[in-house]
């Protein structure tokens, strides 16, 4: 999302890093590094993974001091609420205290720009759900009369931190609508949905290719592995009917040494967005 209404808050972006490429290259061609930290969760959760990658990232980054995470705010035996991140950035920044939180998402769009057209792929979670609790609960925690005198450091209020966001995810547009949310990104890939019973129209188009993918790589664009067989209609199919729930396919092209995504994909069953398989009389 860009800047969001309503708040002082302000997109997170990485500090600047000259080395940052050749120390990704570097993770490319050894990551155990990065298995052995991520080893660690506990978890499987998509949200927690990404914080854990956000993590190691600032832990690499030497400018970068990760002051806490997941910080929980206790008042009166009461939990106001949680930090995802306080950070001190000694670069770029007036104020080297931020407060960031962070999320991974996904919405299908069902209608037009407004956010409570944008629905999970599970069906059990909104855009304007998401974003009305962070901007009126999880940015303002800093500044709550029970929080904002609470010391971080040493001389360090929680009131001194700014205020932060980092929003990562995708939405996905109806081939039949292509509405985007209000502040969204323009900058976005176009990622489109369809029913499963819509396949048909997208699946065998001539020299795309599909890869069915898992959930850590729903995160980013994907790169697939030159030999790599393409997912057909019926595999895709089956993943959908077998578990009752979104697929996420990556659309490429292939080439001699490795073929990356074109286009992200979202197959939902034919029932979505309820929650259970209708009755056959329906």
């Amino acid at each position: 999302m860009t800047q969001l209404p309503a708040t002082s808050a302000r997109p997170y972006y990485l500090p600047p890093c000259p080395d940052l490429p050749g120390w990704l290259d570097e993770l490319d061609n050894d990551p155990s590094a990065l298995f052995e930290y991520l080893s660690a969760l506990k978890t499987t959760r998509l949200g927690v993974y990404f914080e854990a990658l956000l993590r190691f990232f600032w832990l690499w980054h030497s400018e970068t001091e990760v002051l806490a995470y997941n910080k929980q705010v206790m008042h009166n035996n009461q939990t106001l609420g949680a930090f995802d991140f306080l950070l001190q950035q000694d670069v770029g920044c007036e104020n080297p205290f931020i407060h960031v939180e962070c999320a991974v998402k996904f919405y299908l769009g069902t209608g037009d720009k407004q956010w409570h057209h944008w629905i999970g792929p599970g069906a059990n979670d909104r855009l304007d759900i998401k974003l009305e609790r962070l901007l009126q609960h999880q940015l303002p925690l800093s500044r709550h009369p029970a929080v904002a005198d609470m010391e971080i450091l040493p001389g360090v209020r929680a009131q001194e931190f700014n205020q932060a966001y980092l929003l990562r995810g995708y939405f996905f547009s109806h081939v039949n609508n292509k509405a985007r949310p209000e502040y969204s990104n323009p900058l976005l890939p176009n990622s489109i949905w369809r029913y499963c019973r819509e396949l048909s129209d997208v699946i065998n188009v001539k020299h795309y290719n599909y890869a069915i993918l898992s959930r850590k790589q729903w995160l980013s664009p994907t790169v697939i592995q030159a030999g790599q067989i393409s997912a057909s209609l019926q595999d895709i199919q089956i993943a959908v009917e077998v578990n009752l729930r979104a697929v996420f396919v990556s659309v490429y092209v292939k080439d001699d040494f490795k073929s990356v995504e074109l286009q992200r994909l979202c197959v939902v069953p034919d029932h979505w967005p309820a929650t259970a398989i209708p009755p056959r009389s329906m």
